[in-house]
């Protein structure tokens, strides 16, 4: 998928990443850091029975900050602000009222993905952030990120797809 291929049909979907631990830029970073993952979503009218899917690339895998292990890693004053929801403000979305963590009701972290359930969605813009770790060095496709209403699925958005790499991929050596 191209960036033309981004859909909005009723929700509009946007995924971005920022470094917490480690370097690197947006779709190329090193092994073993720590990215938030922020998922925003626009909807401008009432929803019900709203899936959001985000598959990580490969190289990826989720952190769940609800294990001690997890979070001890921060101590207990510097634990990111993730894992959670939050209301957004914009400028391009000014007359949209923005909402709390009560709308994402069921979060399920799998190995290749993050799944976020809501039974109601209110009109407005809606964030949800959550850790992910670069655990293999490799070149990956980024597959996009979907939000639909489950009972009416022409009501979707959909983010752009690409390619995210852990680590320092070398250049091919073209043949003489």
């Amino acid at each position: 998928l191209a960036a033309r291929d981004v859909r909005d049909e009723g929700f509009t979907l946007s995924r971005t990443y920022a470094i917490l631990e480690g370097t690197g830029e947006a779709g190329k970073v090193t092994p073993g850091a720590l990215i938030q993952v922020s998922l925003r979503v626009v909807t401008p009218v009432d929803r019900h029975n709203v899936a959001l899917i985000d598959p990580l690339p490969a190289g990826l895998e989720p952190v769940n900050t609800m294990f001690k292990t997890e979070a001890s890693a921060y101590g207990e004053d510097e634990t990111p602000d993730t894992g959670g929801y939050y209301g957004e403000a914009s400028e391009d979305d000014e007359d949209l009222p923005t909402w709390s963590a009560w709308v994402f009701n069921h979060r399920e972290l799998r190995d290749d993905r993050v799944v976020l359930y809501a039974d109601t969605m209110p009109a407005g813009i809606h964030t949800y952030q959550y850790l992910a770790r670069a655990t293999t060095p490799g070149d990956y496709s980024q597959p996009a990120a979907t939000v639909e209403e489950m009972y009416k699925p022409e009501h979707f958005g959909r983010t752009a797809a690409g390619r995210f790499i852990v680590g320092e991929i070398k250049p091919v050596a073209k043949a003489k």
